[in-house]
């Protein structure tokens, strides 16, 4: 299968773009022959469980991955289920619940989150980190009766219920103020507004115009190697089709309970790729215009042209509108 090479390459770059992993082509190798070297079985635990779960504090992924593989996707495969906690071998299963994410088209959906998350999409730029927030610990507090216990909950759910209202209130104001950024910027040629998070790097370059555009140059290669990819996927499914093979061979002479009863989920899985494969063709019009960014070719909007047209029409909002928005 010519290509194949540069085709997992291609994958693992996405991945590796997409969650900042340290994913290798020689993890496929190892994958497809049942193999354990370079950590191959615990890097694909952890790709699979970031494609699959958007939380990132999960203490036991394994535990993870199965639940939502089995609840979330329907993958039927026993023999995966069966696959050990300490990690110390499947990488073959592995692969193949990879595989099946691939087919299902779950990785795209993942790329989906991300960039609409980006400051390509989002209104109000790059998220932050939940684990870097600093949120205090809840403190223990000794009560004496029943009766103290049952005020201290009805005092804590008053503050809960004010701190909804006010979250409630700020974001029906970011809203409106948001609304306004749009409507003041509505006249700037090529595009039909600017989004909050531009107009203040716009508005503050010294403090903000980094890390924007840092946050930009990771979403656009994360673009590019998803557009390579998509252009060879066909591939990679008929390489997965191989590995599917192995499993189904290894199946045919084994007794094992696990085997016997993945044989007529294989043959699901083999009819799905070989539909997969029929139907999956990716041309050049599978672009970023899927995504709403046109190309602007306008060369008559420059830098200072776009600094001035903030400055003259959307400056005077920033002053009420971003301690606004800050706030929430």
């Amino acid at each position: 299968m010519e290509g194949i090479k540069d085709t997992i390459l291609l994958f693992c770059n996405l991945i590796n773009k997409m969650y900042s992993e340290q994913l290798l082509s020689i993890h496929f190798s190892h994958g497809k022959f049942n193999r354990t070297s370079d950590h191959t079985v615990v890097v694909f635990w952890r790709i699979i469980h970031r494609i699959v779960c958007d939380q990132r504090n999960c203490s036991d992924i394994v535990y993870c991955v199965k639940k939502l593989m089995l609840t979330k996707f329907g993958y039927r495969m026993a023999s995966f289920y069966a696959l050990p906690d300490n990690s110390t071998y499947g990488s073959r299963e592995l692969l193949l619940a990879l595989g099946k994410l691939v087919v299902d088209n779950k990785l795209e959906e993942a790329f989906d989150k991300i960039i609409s998350k980006s400051v390509l999409i989002s209104e109000f730029g790059q998220e932050p980190d939940r684990k870097k927030c600093n949120i205090n610990e809840c403190k223990k507090v000794e009560l004496d009766n029943s009766e103290d216990f049952l005020k201290m909950l009805m005092f804590k759910a008053g503050k809960i219920k004010n701190n909804l209202r006010a979250i409630d209130r700020l974001n029906e104001i970011r809203q409106k103020e948001t609304a306004k950024i749009h409507e003041e910027t509505s006249s700037i040629p090529c595009i039909s507004h600017l989004s909050v998070w531009e107009l203040l790097v716009l508005s503050n370059k010294k403090v903000y115009y980094a890390g924007y555009q840092k946050h930009l140059q990771a979403a656009v290669e994360i673009l590019d190697a998803y557009f390579l990819w998509l252009k060879r996927k066909k591939e990679f499914i008929k390489w997965i089709d191989t590995v599917l093979d192995l499993k189904r061979n290894e199946c045919s002479s084994s007794d094992k309970t696990d085997m016997n009863a993945d044989r007529e989920n294989m043959a699901n899985f083999f009819n799905q790729l070989e539909n997969e494969r029929r139907t999956c063709t990716v041309t050049e019009s599978s672009d970023i215009s899927n995504y709403g960014l046109m190309p602007v070719y306008d060369s008559e909007i420059t830098e200072a042209a776009l600094q001035t047209i903030v400055e003259s029409m959307a400056a005077p909002l920033l002053n009420n509108s971003f301690k606004i928005l800050q706030k929430n």
